[in-house]
């Protein structure tokens, strides 16, 4: 059988004999939108909770009234093409120009796009009519909103917190500590400062480090994800436009109104129709990131990892196809990996930085199986961080499934979309 790997913006081909025992493992299908602008209109007229856009604008009303359409970075893709002018349009009907919009992307702490980038992401269309504002995790003028229970700072970006009204537009998909990306992610982390960034991704790792449990597509009891929504909630309410995604990027739902009841619907819509029910544990998983954007770099392609791993028993072995062309995706990610165990976990608890957690995540995985990865990153990368490069995938496959006669094996052609409800034990 032939399999087809997604590698960056082209594919890598692959031969399991008939006689394997191979299971295909994909996201299950959803049907996309027939009309995104109409379901948009839709969504923003009769909200799952809260007035509708048209009331919360006209309650906020004023001569030279500014409002920030808060949208996300390359890395949420979301169908915003034709998302965007559906929105504008709205607020135009609603008597705000477009020359009072400001979209502002939440990068978090993501480096900036190029303008080509941010062209392509959400439309010439949207792109021509209103002004584009990149957050800057670092920017001097953040300002302080207030300290969550855990102890929080929460700094945001004072184009947010000037505006009349503010509008999030984004994508609600799982995320492995988080629990779900999007709704208030866009407000925090993803307009705030770094050091609030750093103390909220500091609590997953003390969570995990204290106990064992799987915290993605949970908001409760996942101190993350409580802290960001009780972050958010210290700023000024914003409106919030959410999207559900199906297998294959484009919208296949939307809800809008306040962001609490709408995150919570959405996400209970993700886990009834996108995740997998899996009956056992596999010991040889073949996979792709599923192409670009996931596999730009590695701690984009760690998301398809971690879904991978979860399918995989103890000592069994993941074959990944994830590019990395743009490297590691931070300068300082695989300094984390020069660490002996006892020095890495003290210095997680003691002065967390950025994507220790997914550090964490990546060695408790490769302590567990081995993963083979054909990717561009360079071999001495690779191996730092405990896995195995390869540069013939054919090779290595036929070389795994030698060494394990009769191995249960398990094909993810879309690994960072593969999201499983239950993992049987083994």
């Amino acid at each position: 059988m032939r399999l087809h790997l997604a590698y960056g913006r082209g594919a890598i081909g692959v031969d399991v004999a008939p006689t394997a025992d191979l299971e295909t493992i994909a996201p299950p299908p959803r049907p996309a939108l027939d009309d995104v602008p109409a379901a948009l209109r839709d969504a923003v007229h009769r909200p799952q909770s809260g007035p509708a856009l048209a009331e919360v604008i006209g309650s906020r009303m004023r001569p030279d009234m500014r409002v920030a359409l808060v949208v996300a970075d390359w890395t949420r893709a979301c169908g915003y093409p034709a998302l965007l002018p559906a929105v504008l349009d709205e607020l135009n009907g609603c008597g705000v120009p477009d020359a009072a919009i400001t979209l502002l992307v939440a990068y978090g702490t993501h480096t900036r796009q190029s303008d080509e980038a941010s062209r392509s992401l959400y439309g010439d269309a949207a792109c021509g009519r209103a002004h584009i504002v990149h957050h800057d995790c670092d920017a001097v003028d953040l300002a302080a909103v207030g300290r969550t229970s855990r102890g929080t700072n929460v700094r945001l970006n004072p184009r947010y917190l000037d505006a009349d009204a503010a509008i999030t537009l984004g994508a609600v998909g799982f995320h492995y500590f988080a629990g779900f990306g999007g709704g208030p992610k866009l407000v925090f982390p993803g307009v705030a400062g770094r050091a609030g960034v750093l103390a909220n991704h500091a609590l997953y790792v003390r969570q995990v480090l204290r106990e064992s449990r799987r915290l993605k597509g949970t908001l409760a009891g996942n101190a993350c994800a409580e802290d960001i929504r009780e972050a958010a909630a210290l700023a000024p309410p914003a409106f919030s436009i959410q999207c559900l995604l199906n297998e294959r990027g484009n919208p296949a739902g939307i809800v809008a109104g306040a962001w609490d009841k709408s995150q919570d619907a959405v996400c209970a819509r993700l886990r009834e129709t996108a995740m997998l029910e899996v009956t056992r544990r596999y010991d040889v998983v073949i996979a792709s990131c599923g192409g670009l954007p996931r596999d730009i770099n590695l701690i984009q392609a760690h998301k398809a990892v971690d879904n991978a791993c979860e399918l995989l028993r103890d000592g069994g072995t993941l074959l990944i196809a994830a590019e990395c062309g743009e490297g590691a995706g931070s300068d300082t990610f695989l300094d984390w990996f020069n660490l002996d165990e006892d020095t890495f976990v003290e210095r997680l608890e003691s002065d967390y930085q950025l994507h220790g957690g997914t550090a964490l995540a990546l060695r408790r995985k490769t302590a567990r199986c081995r993963i083979m990865m054909k990717t561009a990153l360079p071999t001495d990368a690779v191996r730092r961080t405990g896995l195995v490069p390869v540069s013939d995938l054919q090779g290595a496959l036929e070389h795994v499934l030698r060494e394990t006669p009769g191995a249960r094996v398990a094909y993810l052609p879309d690994a960072a979309e593969s999201v499983v409800r239950d993992v049987p034990a083994g």
